[in-house]
């Protein structure tokens, strides 16, 4: 089968082992004629996302014993954030409990089939599953509500840092169509309109505004989760870590199996310096999926921290984030030299150097770690380094300036700031 699955229509089934299960994926999807791949559920998704995230629908079984679905699918979104992601996972479950149902919410999953062995079970679940597998490839709702208010929350999710407050304005545009649309007049107000409102203030640093917003969302339906998440996610922005905490303790109630929310909880806690508590977190995280990224990077800084450096070489060979670590070991490190801690800065750097994997040794790092050489008086390694940011990056020119600084003896009344790149 081709490997191009824009081209192929060709599916993901992702069912570890449960042959009965693999069986009614082949034979439905046979009959359809519809190609697809299975995979194991702890297959590396993030590195090849480019290929996978072509395919025109996800066919997954809930109860995966390699790696928890919900994780999965929480990784999929990190990776990609596109809600329309969503709209093409198909979920087969055998034994759902309340908590599932929850996380199904949670999540934003909508295609749910549950699964017996009995026969009549069985053909029903083939009906569904074809029914929804059509519905994905040859959608018929592209002016619906629903597919509105996805398309919405997907331009929120996907904005980049440097978004234009016209990019702004089209969504907000957007919204108020959305709205006009709806089909009940009770709708009109509804917490999902209110929600998008209040992340578009979220974006602009309207805290107030997003924070009254959000809540007004939450009266309305407090079940809606996409809010929830929406609230704890400006009170993380605003660096009220206290708040989001206990915000995310709330949500834990009502889904502890929820990977991501396990390792905000250890991150929140990182941010308020309760290192043993974050560390429960993250363990608990790795517990559930040891292949959390995100976890794995968690445990990494706070093992950093203690000096522990060939643990944090190990964590970060199993983590597909690396970069995001090592971007943030930077901008520690820059926070050193600001504050002209030299000496400390240097030590951080060295020590960074020693748990990266090459390919994550950054041209700014390395630039960094001169810069702290030459502040610190030592020309000669401040050189070396530069020399190795030049030949990662041969079109650095902030390293190339300051490789001429030092060579004209400029080096010792050094104004150049780190780089933050």
């Amino acid at each position: 089968m081709s490997n191009d699955f824009s081209r192929s229509k060709q599916g993901l089934v992702i069912i570890d082992s449960d042959q009965w299960l693999i069986d009614l994926a082949r034979s439905t999807l046979a009959v359809m004629q519809t190609p697809f791949l299975r995979m194991q559920s702890n297959a590396s998704f993030r590195n090849s996302w480019e290929r996978f995230n072509n395919a025109p629908f996800f066919l997954i079984h809930w109860e995966n014993q390699l790696r928890p679905a919900g994780a999965l699918i929480e990784e999929f979104l990190e990776i990609d954030g596109d809600n329309d992601i969503l709209n093409k996972v198909v979920i087969v479950t055998t034994n759902p409990i309340h908590e599932d149902v929850v996380y199904f919410s949670e999540l934003g999953i909508k295609r749910v089939i549950r699964v017996r062995q009995r026969e009549q079970d069985l053909q029903r679940a083939k009906t569904e599953i074809t029914s929804n597998i059509k519905s994905i490839m040859s959608p018929t709702n592209a002016t619906s509500e629903e597919y509105l208010w996805r398309g919405i929350q997907s331009r929120i999710d996907n904005l980049s840092d440097d978004f234009s407050e016209e990019e702004l304005s089209e969504i907000e545009t957007a919204i108020e169509f959305a709205a006009a649309q709806a089909t009940h007049p009770e709708m009109k107000g509804s917490a999902r309109e209110l929600d998008a409102k209040a992340a578009l203030q979220a974006k602009r640093k309207n805290f107030h505004a997003a924070t009254r917003l959000v809540q007004d969302a939450i009266e309305i339906n407090p079940n809606f989760f996409r809010a929830w998440n929406t609230l704890i996610e400006i009170k993380r922005t605003m660096g009220d870590h206290a708040t989001a905490y206990a915000l995310l303790q709330k949500m834990q109630l009502h889904n502890r199996n929820s990977v991501r929310r396990l390792v905000a909880l250890g991150e929140e806690q990182l941010s308020l310096n309760e290192t043993e508590k974050a560390e429960h977190y993250f363990l608990s995280a790795l517990d559930r999926d040891p292949r959390s990224a995100r976890a794995l990077n968690g445990m990494a800084e706070i093992m950093f921290t203690r000096e522990q450096l060939d643990e944090v070489s190990r964590l970060l060979s199993k983590s597909t984030m690396v970069e995001k670590f090592a971007k943030k070991l930077n901008h520690q490190g820059i926070e050193l030299v600001r504050s002209k801690n030299f000496e400390l800065a240097l030590k951080h750097y060295i020590n960074a150097q020693h748990v990266l994997p090459q390919s994550n040794k950054s041209p700014q790092l390395l630039f960094n770690m001169a810069l702290c050489y030459a502040k610190w008086g030592r020309q000669d390694m401040a050189a070396k380094f530069l020399h190795l940011a030049i030949i990662k990056n041969p079109g650095y020119e902030k390293a190339k300036k300051l490789l001429l600084d030092l060579q004209s003896q400029a080096g010792t009344s050094l104004v150049i700031d780190p780089d933050a790149a």
